[in-house]
This record gives structure tokens, C-alpha cells and sequence, in this order.
């Protein structure tokens, strides 16, 4: 696939998610925005960022995991190092992270623009919203806790 130029690419990109199932906007306002999006596919929220990369040929998606309980927080903690050391084996552009100001467990990547199709961002943000929700089964077991999650998309602040 050939490499749109920044401001064609979200566009082009989000026009093959509308209308599939699992999939919504979180700022409807903000959805001819060509630089950056929110999300949510599968209950769990993302955001999309076409600029936010260095060098301007990366598609940066964040994916929020939840919070960190506060009972076991050090043992998080110690589970998201382990993680971050044995992604970086298979996909040196992932990584998971803390957001300072919500407190949710932010799974980030990086997707090359040259080899981003909307086929290929939808399958990567259904896998990630996978993986965010076994994080959230088994760190809460059988329930999860009311605002453990918070509100859709609120670890990505409105751009």
C-alpha cells in the first residue's frame, strides 16, 4: 500500500471501520479530524493518532487497558514490566505504560503508514481490544469493579 500523506490517511483509514459492528466514535464532533481519533471497538477504548509519532511515517495507537486496582498495585506493576520486557522480543514498537493523569493502563503501538490498510487496523485494534480485555477479566477476576474502567476513551485527551 502506498503512503497516503497524513491528512488522508485517518480519513481513509476510519471510513473502512464505519458501520462495522463493535465499533463507535467517542467524539462524534471530532470525526473529520485528520489527525486524530477516538474510538471504541469492542467496548474498549482507543485513540489514533497520525501525528503523534516520530518521523511522521508511524500510525500511533493507544489502547486503555483499565486502571490498576490500588489493593495490587505493585504486583501490576511488576506484571507490566514483565510484559513490556517479553513484547519487545516480538514488536519493538509496543509497549504498555501508565497515563499519569487517568491512571489507566495504556497499551500503545506503532504501525508503519506504508503497511496500514483498513483491514489491517481494524484486525490490530480487535486483537488489542483482546488483549485489553483478558488484562480486565483476569486482573478482576469475576467483576470489575463500577469506574475501574472509567469513562470511554478518557485516557485520550480531546486534541
Amino acid at each position: 500500500m502506498s503512503i497516503l500523506p497524513p491528512e488522508l490517511l485517518l480519513p481513509a483509514l476510519l471510513a473502512g471501520l464505519r458501520g462495522k459492528p463493535g465499533v463507535r466514535w467517542l467524539d462524534e464532533e471530532a470525526v473529520d479530524d485528520v489527525a486524530h481519533c477516538r474510538v471504541e471497538v469492542d467496548g474498549v477504548a482507543f485513540a489514533i493518532d497520525v501525528a503523534a509519532a516520530p518521523g511522521g511515517d508511524m500510525l500511533r495507537v493507544l489502547c486503555s487497558f483499565g486502571c490498576v486496582p490500588p489493593d495490587d498495585a505493585e504486583n501490576v506493576l511488576k506484571r507490566l514490566l514483565e510484559m513490556n520486557f517479553l513484547m519487545a522480543a516480538g514488536s519493538p514498537s509496543a509497549r504498555l505504560g501508565i497515563d499519569p493523569a487517568s491512571k489507566h493502563v495504556i497499551y500503545v503501538f506503532d504501525a508503519p503508514r506504508r503497511r496500514v490498510s483498513p483491514v489491517s487496523l481494524e484486525a490490530a485494534l480487535r486483537a488489542s481490544a483482546e488483549r485489553a480485555r483478558h488484562w480486565r477479566q483476569t486482573l478482576w477476576a469475576d467483576e470489575v469493579p463500577a469506574g475501574a474502567m472509567g469513562e470511554p476513551g478518557s485516557f485520550m485527551p480531546k486534541v
